[in-house]
């Protein structure tokens, strides 16, 4: 094994990179012998290997308590997109040789596909992923270690979803995420909004008398719209199977809501709930409803759903900083833009792919993908999703 000093910043511990088992996740329990066994009790050192069946519950408890973490670091993320869509985790976790505590995490996917080559991910249909660690010192040596092992296996690159640039790979900032602190009291998030959302707001209440709904159940239902919209986009939808094992997995952390004029469902999310944030990740609208301020309505909606449920932050997620009209409507209900930054790195010093939906090569793809059957994108959508990871 490779032994990397760290120097004070972790009071003089030792980083064992353990590489005969960074290429494997497993489930199963690890064999005698390993470097967890063989560790001494009294040892300081900081041990990089891949996520062993031991390691799991020290895994979800990290994510639970660190601020760095997100829903994507969950490994109820990782099991729905390997089941759903056939990619490797290669997860990477950092722990205490005497205590076996863990003290950062890397979650990170082998995708091989036509438009990607064989990469490495942090983390496939996320905004956010990269490592979360009690301290820079550890996240280095969790970073050094994916480049390790994209080198190992050859990886045409890494891309490392941080949200800030790091040291030793290629920054590509091309997208704002937007969130905000939710106000205390569900009474109080009309007047949280900016004027013209919220005379929207009201419209679609006084005027439209829109009505939400929450549940399950109502996936079906989501699903229709999100596909709908999806083809507006001309954008691939996730497979239904995908959000099917998201609700099975996370339950009420990743919750339906749709909004309804009368009895026709008329825009939706499949929100997800991660420690104090909430964030509607996969949105449908029908966009015949649209003069009925659906949108707005929904997102208030949900921003009281969320208070009422103790949750303060609210996330919208990722839009690329080309799509203006994108940009200007989650500013309008009262966002401020913050820069996304992703970050590269390629062993053969390959430039990494624009996979944006904003790419000409892209056009020919998507004027066709507008004029198909709901019925065709919605069985040819999951599988073109799975090759733009």
């Amino acid at each position: 094994m490779n032994t990397v000093e760290m120097g004070n910043s972790v009071a003089g511990q030792d980083t064992v990179i353990d590489w005969p088992r960074l290429h494997r996740v497993t489930t199963e329990p690890e064999p005698a012998g390993t470097v967890l066994d063989r560790e001494a009790a009294g040892s300081r050192r900081v041990i990089v290997s891949g996520l062993t069946f031991q390691l799991r519950r020290g895994w979800s408890d990290y994510v639970s308590r660190s601020p760095d973490a997100t829903f994507f670091h969950e490994l109820d993320w990782m099991e729905a997109v390997r089941e759903v869509y056939g990619h490797t985790p290669r997860y990477l976790v950092a722990y205490a040789s005497d205590t076996c505590r863990v003290q950062g995490i890397l979650p990170l996917f082998e995708v091989q596909g036509p438009l990607t080559g064989r990469a490495l991910i942090s983390v496939p249909y996320a905004v956010y992923g990269g490592a979360a660690a009690d301290n820079p010192a550890v996240q280095t040596e969790l970073l050094n270690a994916s480049r390790k092992m994209a080198t190992d296996l050859k990886a045409s690159y890494l891309e490392v979803r941080q949200g800030t640039p790091l040291d030793g790979f290629s920054d590509r900032c091309q997208y704002f995420t937007f969130r905000k602190r939710m106000p205390e009291s569900p009474d109080d998030v009309l007047t949280s909004f900016p004027s013209k959302a919220r005379n929207k707001i009201r419209q679609s209440i006084k005027t439209y008398e829109l009505q939400t709904e929450t549940g399950p159940h109502l996936l079906n239902a989501f699903y229709d719209l999100y596909v709908l919209s999806l083809r507006r986009l001309a954008s691939p939808p996730h497979k239904r199977l995908f959000f099917e094992r998201l609700i099975d997995r996370f339950g009420d952390r990743c919750q339906v809501h749709l909004v309804y004029h009368g009895t026709t469902a008329v825009a939706g999310t499949l929100a997800l709930k991660h420690n104090a944030s909430i964030a509607p990740y996969f949105v449908g609208l029908d966009r015949d409803f649209a003069h009925m301020h659906t949108s707005n309505y929904l997102y208030y909606c949900l921003m009281r759903h969320s208070i009422e449920a103790g949750l303060s932050i609210f996330d919208l997620g990722r839009t690329r900083q080309d799509n203006t009209g994108g940009c200007e409507f989650k500013i309008n209900q009262g966002f401020q833009p913050e820069h996304l930054h992703y970050n590269y790195y390629s062993p053969s010093d390959a430039p990494a792919p624009d996979l944006r939906h904003s790419n000409p090569r892209f056009a020919l793809a998507k004027a066709v993908w507008r004029r198909l059957p709901l019925r065709c994108v919605s069985f040819f959508g999951g599988n073109v999703t799975r090759w733009i990871p």
